[in-house]
């Protein structure tokens, strides 16, 4: 079972001209503008058996499957000329890069979170295949895990009447957000940080 991992990739000095031209020609077919088709940027070959198939792409696209999570809809900003998708493990720098290479004049931003809240977390600048600036935090650190609510749209905040959302546990200064857990007599809080 492949952890998601949201993908947020920012088309930045960028026209909407542009930013459209490039959507067009990366797009999955059967699903329309805002979706990213890996095989358009980093072609995959024929492959006799499954396993080549995901040892080739996680050596080449750095996930073992294509773009995905569409079912809700396309997740495309056209104000910010922004999309979003889902990969298995791993974020889609090597395709961004490689997307990158074919549109130079083009600054990328991407953003990426891993479902392990906290873990897998970070942000990059990519243009002209180089990828020269970035942002990765700590693992299972506060910054990493804000930064994880942030790409993911989570609120780091637990409410007492749902007893749902995110809490601060604190054990053995390891720093976790759970989702849905119950706050119990034992459990301290951190006000100063504005969170439980």
């Amino acid at each position: 079972m492949a952890n998601n991992v949201t993908n947020k990739l920012r088309f930045d000095k960028c026209s909407k001209e542009r930013c459209r031209e490039i959507l067009e020609a990366i797009r999955i077919d059967r699903i329309g503008l805002g979706s990213i088709d890996f095989n358009k940027i980093i072609p995959e070959p024929y492959f006799p058996s499954d396993q080549d198939c995901i040892n080739w792409r996680i050596k080449n696209w750095d996930t073992k499957w294509e773009a995905y999570g569409y079912r809700d809809g396309i997740q495309y900003d056209e104000d910010k000329n922004e999309i979003s998708f889902l990969t298995a493990n791993r974020s889609a720098r090597k395709i961004i890069i490689a997307l990158s290479r074919q549109y130079p004049d083009v600054l990328f931003e991407l953003r990426y979170a891993d479902e392990n809240f906290g873990y897998n977390v970070g942000e990059i600048s990519i243009m002209a295949g180089e990828d020269f600036d970035g942002n990765i935090p700590k693992e299972n650190t506060y910054e990493a895990q804000a930064m994880a609510a942030d790409i993911m749209g989570k609120k780091l905040a637990f409410d007492i009447e749902t007893a749902s959302g995110y809490v601060r546990m604190i054990d053995k200064n390891l720093y976790q957000y759970c989702e849905g857990v119950h706050v119990s007599q034992s459990f301290q809080c951190d006000q100063s940080l504005g969170h439980p």
